[in-house]
């Protein structure tokens, strides 16, 4: 770490982990060591990508900020120019903030800033998914006067949905919900019959995947959108009707969404396609997807 320090100068944050040295991103970020520091220059968006791969042995910042990723990776964009859009995007269960990287960048080719947000989605429960994102959110408005969107992706969007009933107040942008089985999820439903909840669900199915949510308050909008490219596992559960091959296209509809929209993509491959990218944006930027 010696030689970012030396770079880069300055203090920093990242995962509540301090260390000398600040990359200039305009991003906080903390930690105490790191077994990897790698540089990528991308000549088209003029970015620079440096990934970090945290040692969790590091001594704890007083007072550090709150996490905007879980884990152990975190990605942080350097900008030419600051953007006025600020996009915080959630991964689906199973997954790492770190998955959501390359719908992060297609994002930013769109013209968003965008930064993503890790959580343990079967270990914990929504109640600490929902604090979690308030501090972060909290912590984005001391230090930012714009909006804020959020963008969720499976799971990612029930947490969400939890956290707009809970703190209405703090939901100063739109949300956009990918693939998201607001209705519940057959999958999720199949996998708890087969006496594999605890261990492959855990807190996630009960007050989301079972289709218990809260109806969003007044005022927020949402847009949904759903994909019909049936790969993945739900050839293995044999899911009846159109799907992206994990979530039912009529699990993303719910009575008070802004928005739908239909594209076709599967489950995993919506957050590589620059397709979803621009409805994404789309639907951030005007309330509703472009037709």
């Amino acid at each position: 770490m010696d030689g970012a320090r030396r770079r880069y100068g300055g203090t920093g944050y990242l995962n509540g982990f301090h260390i000398r040295g600040r990359l200039k991103t305009g991003y906080n970020y903390h930690c105490d060591d790191a077994d990897a520091i790698i540089l990528m220059y991308e000549p088209v968006s003029r970015t620079v990508t440096v990934y970090i791969r945290l040692f969790l042995t590091g001594k704890q910042a007083e007072n550090p900020p709150p996490p905007f990723s879980d884990g152990l990776y975190d990605r942080l964009p350097i900008r030419r120019k600051p953007m006025n859009e600020h996009v915080l995007l959630l991964h689906g269960i199973h997954m790492h903030a770190w998955t959501m990287l390359p719908f992060a960048r297609l994002l930013k080719q769109q013209g968003l800033s965008v930064q993503t947000f890790g959580y343990y989605s079967i270990w914990q429960k929504p109640e600490q998914h929902c604090a979690a994102l308030t501090a972060a959110a909290e912590d984005f408005f001391r230090r930012h006067q714009k909006p804020l969107h959020f963008v969720g992706h499976s799971l990612g969007g029930l947490v969400l949905r939890r956290f707009a009933a809970a703190r209405p107040d703090l939901v100063r942008g739109r949300i956009v919900t990918l693939g998201t089985p607001h209705q519940g999820s057959t999958t999720a439903e199949t996998i708890r019959n087969w006496g594999a909840g605890t261990p492959l669900l855990g807190g996630a199915y009960r007050n989301m995947l079972d289709g218990n949510l809260p109806d969003l308050p007044p005022g927020i909008e949402l847009g949904s959108l759903a994909g019909n490219s049936p790969l993945g596992i739900g050839r293995i559960f044999k899911l009846q009707g159109e799907n992206d091959g994990t979530v039912l296209v009529e699990e993303t509809r719910f009575p008070g969404m802004a928005d739908h929209i239909l594209l076709p993509v599967s489950h995993t491959g919506m957050l590589t396609d620059k397709r979803v990218a621009g409805q994404t944006a789309a639907f951030l930027r005007h309330g509703k997807f472009d037709r």
